[in-house]
């Protein structure tokens, strides 16, 4: 697939209730490169001044703001008391550097191509070159508000194709067989398919009770918990989850090292899913084919057919 054009796509509802626009934090993942490599990477790419305060590294006053990059954090406490030397070492094909922006606008968002492009010249490495790595990207993106009217609708769309477009588009063996970006469990996709809830009470009630767990590709935990806390912590034995308002798209690859990807495809699939959230005869024909009797595989395959043409959207991009 051709990957010469590597601008982002707007949202399809680009601004917020309060008619903001809405912004985007992105996190990317990979392996290959050294902090201080990363470090360097960065500077070439965005500008700005590169700090190393305890470990915590940072380079401000780039031309996307403030960018902080370190260890992954699923590691970090792992290894703090390890010589340099052997982190150093490590880091480069078992343990990833994870990059952080902060929420970009659109403009920004397409100034991440210069720095993608920039660190798969350098080495970096992505999910498919080592059994070990583990990497991803995620897309952090702003709700347009916390009713029920602006969530539910995504929610449902994403829950409805997910597996449709796993089956599609396999991930690979050394993602698949971790468990930090499972599929949501059958039941609560039918559930938000066919009996989609009537109030945000009863969707969160639904979530927490089939997905209470960060380790999903859409992760609604940090929503929830900035709507309703005390439910959230009750239910999540995680201290980590973090509320805010945004939908916590976690992609389970990162193939920044192969020349066919881009982060620009990467943001197409949540560019599609909020296009069907947009379309209520989509999302109606959609929960028709889940109502339907037929076996999974049929029920995927259909599901795919339909929204293919977006999907061959982003495969274009």
């Amino acid at each position: 697939m051709s990957t010469t054009n590597r601008n982002f796509s707007d949202l399809p509802v680009s601004e917020t209730r309060r008619g903001k626009e809405r912004r985007i934090g992105v996190e990317i993942e990979f392996g290959g490169l050294t902090l201080e490599e990363t470090a360097d990477v960065l500077g070439r790419a965005l500008g700005g001044t590169v700090t190393n305060k305890n470990g915590k590294w940072r380079i401000t006053d780039t031309s996307i703001g403030e960018v902080t990059f370190y260890l992954d954090t699923r590691f970090r406490q792992d290894i703090s008391a390890l010589q340099s030397e052997w982190i150093d070492a490590a880091a480069r094909s078992v343990i990833p550097v994870e990059i952080i922006t902060k929420p970009l606008s659109h403009s920004e968002l397409n100034e991440l191509s210069a720095l993608e492009t920039l660190l798969r010249a350098e080495g970096a490495l992505g999910s498919r070159r080592s059994l070990f790595l583990g990497v991803g990207v995620h897309f952090n993106v702003e709700v347009r508000s916390l009713d029920l009217d602006d969530i539910l609708p995504v929610l449902r769309a994403y829950a409805m194709v997910e597996r449709a477009l796993r089956r599609a588009d396999p991930v690979d063996i050394t993602r698949d067989i971790t468990t930090f970006v499972d599929p949501y469990p059958k039941a609560l996709a039918r559930h938000l398919a066919l009996a989609p809830p009537g109030s945000m009470d009863e969707l969160i009630s639904l979530y927490l009770t089939h997905a209470p767990s960060r380790d999903h590709g859409l992760d609604m935990l940090c929503i929830f918990a900035e709507i309703a806390p005390e439910r959230v912590a009750r239910a999540v034995n995680d201290s980590a989850v973090s509320a805010r308002p945004t939908f916590h798209f976690r992609l389970p690859e990162c193939r920044i090292d192969e020349a066919d990807w881009s982060l620009v495809q990467e943001w197409q699939r949540w560019v599609a899913i909020e296009t069907i959230a947009e379309s209520d005869g989509l999302l109606r024909e959609l929960a028709e084919l889940w109502a339907e009797d037929r076996s999974e595989r049929s029920r995927d395959e259909a599901i795919y057919e339909r929204i293919r043409p977006l999907i061959q959207r982003r495969e274009s991009a």
